[in-house]
């Protein structure tokens, strides 16, 4: 049951006249926005001379949520000029190349915002288990479970 904010305090949010609800609805959409902000700030920079062309998916939801500008800057890895990333300087961009050896698809981790459907994807429907999500947080990354060379060896797809 969801609850929103309204007029003296908390409600539940059935039954309520929208009004009431679009509170609720502005703070998720300044929400989404904020988490695609994130995303932004560590895909590569090609984003930013593409946004808005619906070039992909990634584009059409930073569209949907209205991004146009991101407020944390373009420190991630992927933006890093001479491919060091920001901290102590040792991490390579292409620590993990692009993996186009399975014929189904191709796994770029600098593209992956490890959203997790592809591993939702392999448990559900495939139902095999053969991807996982290894790290975290900007080193988390999708992995072929102990076939970490490449994709075609796994038992993906």
């Amino acid at each position: 049951m969801g609850v929103v904010a309204g007029e003296g305090g908390r409600h539940r949010g059935v039954g309520l006249p929208a009004q009431v609800r679009i509170e609720r609805r502005d703070r998720l959409d300044a929400i989404r926005k904020g988490v695609m902000e994130l995303y932004v700030s560590d895909h590569p920079s090609a984003w930013n001379e593409q946004r808005g062309t619906g070039a992909s998916e990634f584009d059409n939801v930073a569209k949907q949520v209205g991004l146009s500008e991101n407020r944390y800057g373009t420190d991630g890895r992927n933006h890093v000029e001479q491919g060091i990333a920001p901290g102590n300087g040792s991490l390579n961009i292409d620590y993990i190349a692009r993996d186009e050896s399975n014929p189904y698809f191709t796994y770029d981790a600098s593209q992956c915002i490890v959203c997790s459907r592809c591993v939702r994807a392999c448990e559900e429907v495939q139902g095999t288990f053969a991807l996982t999500v290894e790290g975290r947080g900007f080193e988390s990354r999708i992995s072929a479970g102990m076939h970490e060379d490449d994709f075609l060896g796994s038992e993906c797809v």
